[in-house]
């Protein structure tokens, strides 16, 4: 009859899963699973509390699925308009599912391949594996020849983890927001890398109403909005 059933949508989380939800409950109390590919799955149901803090989520009522689409060239026109020169750092906003990972996807292999001048080194910080869809520690995105992909890293442990061991020129991640990730960005600026990153936002009005928004520019780490 066209309808999904309690036991279809729970058939799919456990297949989603690959039948071994436990491999996957550091993602799944943070509400999702990442595929393969980088494909996000969002996941909705009733909390699992632990001393005040989510630990999983059980009786999964409902599943959305985000394709990810690694388009070689997307950032092209953002990068003319740019004269190819990211080295004052670029931060990208825009509402959800707007295309921001996929810019950074393409700025990342476009950095670390020598497109845009010569091979740079970056540091990918993939908390959500959207980014490099790592696999068995195998990116199956092509972020370029020389990209080091933290994959599951929180950003702020990620971003510190790179400036103190992969000498990076450039430090790319999705979905800055919080404080800690805003005190890691002047770490990195400190350190001499160049951030490009991205934000939620729908408009110029919503990003200056966001305080973490301002703190990021007020480090002096994107000198491109």
């Amino acid at each position: 009859n066209g309808e999904f059933t309690k036991e279809d949508i729970e058939e799919c989380f456990r297949n989603i899963c690959s039948y071994s939800i436990y491999s996957h409950q550091n993602e799944i109390r943070n509400g999702y699973v990442t595929l393969v590919g980088g494909h996000r799955v969002g996941i909705s149901g009733t909390a699992v509390m632990d001393n005040g803090e989510i630990s999983g989520i059980r009786d999964i009522s409902s599943i959305n699925i985000r394709i990810a689409r690694e388009i070689a060239g997307s950032a092209n026109e953002l990068l003319d308009s740019l004269k190819n020169n990211v080295s004052t750092g670029l931060l990208i906003a825009g509402p959800p599912v707007s295309g921001k990972a996929t810019l950074l996807r393409d700025i990342a292999r476009q950095l670390a391949s020598g497109v845009l001048g010569n091979i740079r080194k970056v540091a990918v910080i993939d908390e959500r594996g959207e980014l490099a869809g790592t696999c068995m520690g195998v990116p199956q995105n092509d972020l370029g020849v020389c990209s080091d992909i933290l994959d599951g890293y929180p950003k702020a442990q990620g971003i510190m983890q790179a400036i103190r061991c992969l000498s990076p020129e450039y430090i790319v991640c999705d979905e800055l927001g919080g404080y800690d990730e805003v005190s890691a960005v002047e770490q990195s600026l400190n350190a001499g890398v160049i951030m490009i990153s991205s934000i939620h936002a729908g408009s110029l009005e919503e990003f200056l109403k966001k305080r973490q928004a301002v703190s990021l520019l007020e480090t002096g780490a994107f000198g491109s909005v």
